[in-house]
């Protein structure tokens, strides 16, 4: 059994722990980039640690028992695990960590929503990462963190994501609550004041919330319409495949543009 953890600049991309025989995983790294690789074993001793370049194969660690391979995380994968977390609960690699933690620490206690709510954010911004690698954007920063059994936990308090491009910011919220009732109360709520919050002390910046749900009740549409309306300040409610689409720009003029075009349906004078 080994633990294995990768960073960068001290933000933890990755960890968990490895069954025995166990010698693939796909990881989200960037190619190009420099990752410190850490790997510890069973008893919490450190076996290895090192800088290594990604490349476009992925990584390979040489480890006493043999080698283990990591391969990156494309943007496709990003996108099946998005969705399988929506329809099934758990997404397959998600599932695959659960049970080995389960298995390891049988006295666990595993909060599920907190771990789905965790895990969606975490891949978002994952997939926020590579449009940044690829100048899309220019930079997007999460408010959760990659915690305890190397899982993903949400933000709290905070604004989950914060997207920049030019002088645009976008105050992202997401859940991944399918009840409208529950999305207003858990998420939804929240939205109007984070956006507020955030253009008062950034007046340089142009401010825009989107609020991203399974699916959006014509309800909570027109609550967040209507508040925007009231603070001069754009409130987007899409549903996760139009953000999925939305994200699918293939360059940051089209991405700008499409983000433009849905705020000035709401708001001419943005």
């Amino acid at each position: 059994m080994l633990f294995i953890r990768i960073s960068q600049d001290m933000t933890v991309w990755f960890q968990r722990w490895f069954e025995s025989g166990e010698r693939s995983v796909t990881v989200p790294l960037f190619e190009g980039e420099t990752y410190e690789i850490e790997v510890y074993g069973k008893g919490g001793e450190l076996l290895k640690r090192e800088e290594i370049l990604a490349r476009r194969e992925g990584i390979f660690l040489t480890l006493p028992k043999g080698k283990i391979e990591t391969k990156i995380l494309s943007k496709e994968d990003i996108v099946k695990f998005i969705k399988e977390l929506i329809t099934k609960k758990f997404d397959d690699e998600l599932k695959e960590q659960l049970t080995l933690i389960k298995s390891m620490y049988p006295d666990s206690k595993l909060n599920e929503k907190q771990i789905r709510g965790g895990r969606l954010e975490h891949l978002i911004w994952l997939y926020l990462q590579k449009l940044r690698i690829e100048n899309i954007i220019d930079a997007a920063i999460w408010s959760g963190k990659v915690g305890d059994y190397g899982l993903a936990y949400p933000s709290s308090g905070n604004p989950d994501i914060l997207v920049y491009i030019d002088n645009i910011v976008i105050v992202l919220e997401v859940t991944i609550i399918p009840d409208i009732r529950m999305q207003w109360s858990a998420e939804g709520a929240s939205v109007p004041d984070h956006v507020k919050t955030f253009a008062l002390q950034n007046h340089e910046k142009k401010v825009i919330g989107l609020f991203v749900a399974p699916s959006i009740h014509h309800q909570l549409k027109k609550n967040l319409d209507a508040q925007a309306k009231i603070d001069r300040l754009p409130i987007l409610s899409i549903t996760m495949e139009e953000f999925l689409f939305f994200l699918s720009m293939p360059s940051r003029t089209e991405f700008k543009d499409r983000l433009i075009k849905m705020v000035q349906e709401q708001l001419l004078s943005f």
